[in-house]
């Protein structure tokens, strides 16, 4: 779920596009036409989804959808909603899958 707040300054926006664009642990610049794609990256359903009849149209409409969002507003990263290192999602989550955890009770995440 993404959290939107009041636009950004246009220095941090364009902050956040060269972090999008560059992040070299991502296939995100590969799907979006920013380098040659990762030859291991299965890149079909994604461009599928996109739309578009040629790879230049799939590719604008996913870079239209990504740094979109960022333009927007803030977002918030998903790695801060981690709880106790193991669950992303609600406390509510968390409570949940640790009921329908199975195994020795000592060894269970306890979200108090």
């Amino acid at each position: 779920m993404y959290c939107f707040s009041p636009r950004p300054a246009p220095e941090l926006i364009a902050e956040r596009l060269v972090h999008l664009r560059q992040f070299r642990w991502s296939s995100y610049r590969g799907y979006a036409g920013y380098m040659a794609p990762l030859a291991w990256v299965w890149r079909e359903p994604l461009a599928r989804l996109c739309g578009g009849s040629t790879e230049a149209e799939q590719q604008a409409t996913l870079r239209e959808y990504s740094e979109g969002a960022v333009m927007q507003g803030s977002i918030e990263p998903p790695w801060q909603r981690v709880l106790n290192g193991m669950v992303l999602g609600s406390e509510m989550f968390a409570k949940q899958l640790q009921r329908e955890a199975r195994g020795n009770p000592r060894e269970q995440l306890c979200v108090c």
